[in-house]
């Protein structure tokens, strides 16, 4: 139809995170303290289905008969892009888990100070979710990175990503069904990335 008409997406969410602190004091020798923090965190998520009234912001399609129907949206190519999150034809109700770590130590100098602090890891940061709507694959692959300023002289970045569902070489896909319920492990390598 021709005309003007409004569009908005929006989702709701909600999040816990608290910090955890482990410190560890030494009397003697040039290292006077560990200090560990941990910074676990809990949201959820909700985005609605924006095909579904009353937004309907995409229709089902079929764009190859070979392929089963596909959605699409009438705003797509606007100046503005596409409203709805690309959430068509499912709602999403997702949980997302993350655990971060920051590393430091306090050791002795003979300046005026006495102490400096030096931060061996800046972050180290785990990171996965569960989706609750989804009929399978529920859980989201687990994310790692890893950050650090080794001796305040070189910036070391880097990110992996592990796959907590079993695969079958055999037939080169993925089973719904998770490593750890399968009695192998928790999560399997999938890719990696280093930067300094």
């Amino acid at each position: 139809n021709n005309g003007f008409f409004t569009a908005r997406d929006f989702n709701a969410s909600i999040g816990v995170n608290t910090r955890i602190y482990g410190m560890k004091k030494f009397k003697k020798g040039s290292l006077r303290g560990i200090r560990h923090v941990l910074v676990p965190s809990v949201n959820y998520t909700y985005t609605p289905d924006f095909a579904n009234a009353p937004f309907r912001y995409g229709y089902q399609t079929i764009t190859n008969p070979a392929a089963p129907p596909t959605y699409l949206s009438p705003y797509e190519g606007s100046v503005v892009g596409t409203p709805g999150y690309n959430q068509f034809g499912k709602f999403s109700s997702a949980v997302n888990f993350g655990l971060n770590n920051n590393l430091q130590i306090k050791v002795r100098t003979k300046d005026t100070a006495g102490t400096k602090n030096v931060t061996l890891i800046d972050n180290f940061t785990i990171n996965t979710g569960y989706d609750i709507a989804r009929d399978s694959f529920n859980w989201n692959s687990l994310s790692v990175v890893f950050s650090t300023n080794l001796l305040n002289f070189i910036n070391i970045n880097a990110n992996a990503i592990f796959d907590p569902y079993l695969f079958s070489y055999a037939e080169g896909r993925r089973i719904d069904k998770t490593m750890l319920a399968n009695g192998t492990g928790v999560a399997r390598f999938n890719n990696a990335s280093v930067s300094l």
